[in-house]
């Protein structure tokens, strides 16, 4: 999965300018390093499925033994492919930022010079008389001149052209993840959760409809999106079972994590943006050529879904000094359903991002807590 995602973030980057290679090297260097370090941590999962397929032929253990070794398995693939993926995310974020503060070299003013037409030949003063002759000629040359492409190579044609009404986007965000306590922005950096760690991921496609006939400016962005809200608790602390009264409250834990623990939630949203897009039109004769993407450009709006997993991953040692991993998945009272909002402002494929969700994420907290993400957001055109 992380294949697909780097692979298609490195070939947009690769269209952002001409001076930018040694970013794309080294973005095309953590590309390679990530799908590596997936393919091995795949190759540790299949050795352990193996192992396990192998006790349960031989009846060393039962199926349901073998279904929880399986599961932990799976729980473990997947804890080290993530912090592989944050191990390098923070060079990604540097070169991604060196190449969005490049600006490519400006287009020539007109056809390159190759691509001009030839200067006329001298005109020949020994053979005064056969001027008529001459222009004869070269009306007889200019016949079959095709007026639009002489002069001009034919994929400077093709850049003449304006871009569909309706365009699509790859999506790919990623940045911090922290609680708000009755949607006051002044607690998300509190000293409940390790921000540092608490991070969110989204992947989308999106649609995006020119609203206006003969602008880029106004445009309506659409889509569906996979959001993953990671929440790390400080203080040697995780989120307890919820009490009979339906309360999710941190709660000092006993024994000392080996690191902090992480409390997932993965949504399903449709996003619904209003775009403002300032990149400038260019004109071709009587035509206006119309691209989007190409300047600043900012979106507001929102999102609605479905909450599909809901999971807390923990760590620790006891007394023994003996490491104990526990997985519970859901029976956290969150909910089912999220709504929010959201927007970004950028330059052309980049943005900066921040999403909020209205809805609280348990159900009987009396203290509301809602999720903010804030982070950057990559719209591959």
């Amino acid at each position: 999965m992380y294949k697909i995602f780097f692979i298609a973030i490195l070939t947009g980057f690769s269209q952002l300018g001409y001076s930018q290679e040694t970013d794309a090297e080294a973005l095309a260097r953590l590309s390679a390093e990530i799908v590596d370090l997936s393919n091995k941590n795949k190759k540790i999962y299949d050795e352990e499925q193996a192992a396990i397929n192998k006790r349960l032929a031989n009846k060393e253990i039962s199926k349901e033994d073998a279904r929880e070794l399986s599961e932990g398995a799976l729980e473990r693939f997947e804890e080290r492919s993530e912090n592989d993926l944050n191990r390098k995310l923070e060079a990604i974020q540097l070169a991604a930022e060196r190449i969005s503060n490049m600006a490519p070299p400006p287009p020539p003013d007109g056809p390159e010079a190759s691509d001009m037409p030839e200067a006329p030949p001298p005109p020949d003063f020994a053979n005064d008389g056969d001027e008529d002759d001459d222009d004869a000629d070269d009306d007889d040359d200019c016949e079959n001149c095709d007026d639009d492409n002489w002069g001009i190579h034919w994929k400077d044609k093709k850049k003449s052209k304006s871009e569909s009404s309706t365009t699509s986007q790859f999506v790919f965000a990623f940045g911090l993840n922290n609680l708000i306590n009755n949607k006051d922005l002044s607690t998300f950096d509190n000293d409940q959760f390790k921000l540092s760690n608490s991070r969110f991921y989204e992947w989308g496609l999106t649609g995006k409809a020119r609203l206006l006939k003969n602008s880029s400016f106004l445009q309506l962005k659409y889509g569906v999106s996979l959001i993953y809200n990671n929440l790390r608790p400080a203080n040697n602390t995780y989120f307890a079972q919820p009490t009979p009264t339906g309360l999710v409250l941190l709660t000092k834990s006993s024994d000392n994590f080996v690191k902090e623990p992480y409390f997932r939630t993965v949504q399903w949203t449709v996003p619904v943006h209003l775009e403002f897009d300032f990149s400038k039109s260019k004109s071709d004769g009587d035509r206006i050529i119309l691209k989007s993407q190409q300047g600043v450009r900012a979106g507001i709006g929102g999102y609605a879904g479905l909450v599909s997993r809901v999971r807390q991953h923990i760590l620790s040692k006891n007394d023994s000094n003996q490491e104990i991993e526990t997985t519970i998945k859901g029976g956290y009272e969150t909910n089912d359903f999220v709504y929010g909002v959201s927007g970004y402002i950028g330059y052309k494929d980049i943005s900066l991002y921040t999403k909020l969700d209205l809805n609280p994420l348990f159900k009987s907290n009396e203290l509301e807590q809602n999720n903010l993400s804030i982070g950057l957001r990559f719209d591959l055109h």
